[in-house]
């Protein structure tokens, strides 16, 4: 179990990048344990890992073309990207920390994260460094925390963290059975059918987790006078 691989449009934006600014690779590198990067968190592993790097280089980061998305508060790289610069840090090349050091930094600077977004970072991390068993506990905990969450729009926000998630960390099918769960569950939460994640088994909710679907919208009528 590992990321998805990038594509070929991805594949030439990274290398566009590569050439025109070189000097921000490391930097993105530092950055891709977790889903997203806000500004203080580009700061902090700026000053603390590429000192040498001046300021302008977050900038350069902030409006290059390995950002899939952006708004003021937050960054996220195309995940192609991501995973090419992930395996480069996974090789802890000499100019940049080791794999251990960059996660215990980005734990660090995300522990003020929801508890959500703090296990969406730990599964893509896990799936990353093939900890299948962790990746497998983590989406048990998601479904734990399905089966007893009583609000309903929080339950719509693990379905959207599990549509997020699984195609980073389990792509081409290689969905454990609590994925496909999850999977299953999420899409028929979201209304969304589509491809986003592919199952093999297919099999039925079962009764405690098709109990925690959203209620149907209830078809409204039209009086006329």
């Amino acid at each position: 179990m590992s990321w998805r691989a990038p594509t070929s449009f991805e594949q030439d934006l990274l290398a566009d990048t590569r050439n025109r600014w070189p000097e921000i690779i490391p930097l993105a590198c530092l950055l891709t344990l977790t889903q997203r990067i806000e500004p203080l968190l580009l700061r902090n592993a700026r000053q603390r890992f590429l000192p040498d790097l001046s300021a302008e280089s977050e900038s350069h980061l902030w409006f290059s073309p390995l950002v899939s998305s952006r708004s003021s508060r937050e960054i996220v790289l195309h995940q192609g990207v991501v995973k090419v610069l992930a395996d480069q840090l996974l090789n802890s090349p000499p100019d940049l920390p080791s794999l251990e050091t960059a996660w215990s930094f980005t734990r660090l600077h995300t522990r003020h994260w929801t508890a959500e977004d703090r296990l969406e970072r730990d599964l893509r991390y896990y799936a990353l460094t093939e900890q299948v068993g962790r990746v497998r506990a983590g989406l048990t905990d998601i479904l734990r925390l399905l089966a007893g969450e009583e609000d309903e729009h929080k339950r719509i926000d693990w379905s959207r963290l599990v549509k997020r998630a699984l195609p980073l960390i389990a792509p081409e099918g290689e969905v454990p059975e609590e994925g496909e769960l999850l999977a299953q569950y999420a899409a028929l939460a979201l209304g969304d059918a589509g491809d986003w994640v592919k199952m093999n088994r297919g099999q039925r909710l079962p009764d405690w987790l098709e109990g925690k679907l959203p209620r149907p919208v209830e078809q409204a009528s039209l009086d006329v006078a």
